[in-house]
């Protein structure tokens, strides 16, 4: 994750340029005099596939940053987790996390090997198929606890309601 940030932050200039650049390609004028921006429906150019992944970069560079969160989260877990009425909330507390920016971490990021066991975080870009790019699954170690206790938490929430 360290070689990400440096990469993001040493390029993010660039970044900025090529987001203007890319922007004002492909722009047509309506008769109304409205512009609209044409969608690309020919391969990616090196400015795309450069766009495509710095995004990629950037958001699980965002995830990166939330694990000192992830980690608070955590410590309060452990202090609530006996306690059916306290652990009840602090579910209820953290499902925006699951609803919202961690819903589909496992599906989008979590690379398995043939037996289905978890290797590492594989960081797909679509347009970029030359390379993949692969971070240790420990620099998300208390986002992947986290995910791994709130699902079995809210399923023993679930079974204790039915």
């Amino acid at each position: 994750m360290q070689k990400i940030e440096f990469w993001l932050l040493q390029y993010s200039d660039f970044y900025k340029e090529t987001c203007s650049l890319v922007s004002s390609n492909d722009i047509f004028e309506l008769d109304n005099g409205q512009d609209v921006r044409l969608p690309s429906f020919w391969n990616s150019t090196d400015n795309d596939k450069f766009l495509d992944l710095y995004k990629a970069l950037d958001i699980i560079s965002d995830f990166h940053r939330a694990e000192n969160h992830m980690r608070d989260t955590l410590v309060e877990y452990h202090t609530v987790k006996n306690c059916q009425s306290d652990l009840k909330q602090w579910i209820r507390k953290n499902e925006y996390l699951i609803a919202d920016k961690y819903a589909s971490f496992y599906f989008d990021y979590l690379d398995y090997d043939e037996d289905d066991n978890e290797l590492n975080l594989l960081v797909y870009v679509e347009s970029v198929k030359e390379f993949q790019i692969y971070i240790d699954k420990n620099e998300f170690k208390y986002t992947l606890e986290f995910l791994n206790l709130f699902q079995d938490s809210s399923s023993a929430e679930q079974s204790l309601e039915n």
